[in-house]
C-alpha cells in the first residue's frame, strides 16, 4: 500500500457513512459486470476508485448499474419496470 492509498483509506474510515456502508457497496459491486470492465471504455474498478470520497454513495445509489440494452440504445422498454429515470 502506497502512502497516497493509506491516506485515502484512513480518511474514508473516519467517515461514518463509509464505515457503515463499505461492505454493502462491495456486495453491490460483486457480480456487476460494469466494475469488471464490461463497459464502453473497458474500465475496471480499482482500490483507488473505491477509496474516493463519493464512490460508496454512488455505488449504493445505483449510479453504476447497467440500464437494459434497449434503454441504452434509446428504445426504452418499460416491461420490466425500469422507467429510465433515476432512483
Amino acid at each position: 500500500m502506497n502512502s497516497k492509498r493509506a491516506r485515502s483509506f484512513k480518511a474514508r474510515f473516519k467517515d461514518k457513512y463509509f464505515r457503515d456502508n463499505w461492505v454493502a457497496a462491495l456486495s453491490r459491486m460483486d457480480g456487476n459486470p460494469f466494475f469488471s470492465g464490461q463497459n464502453e471504455r473497458h474500465w475496471k474498478a480499482t482500490v483507488d476508485f473505491f477509496l474516493r470520497p463519493n464512490s460508496v454513495p454512488k455505488i449504493l445509489e445505483g449510479n453504476y448499474d447497467r440500464a437494459p440494452a434497449k434503454a441504452r440504445r434509446g428504445e426504452v422498454d418499460y416491461s420490466n419496470g425500469w422507467d429510465g429515470g433515476e432512483a
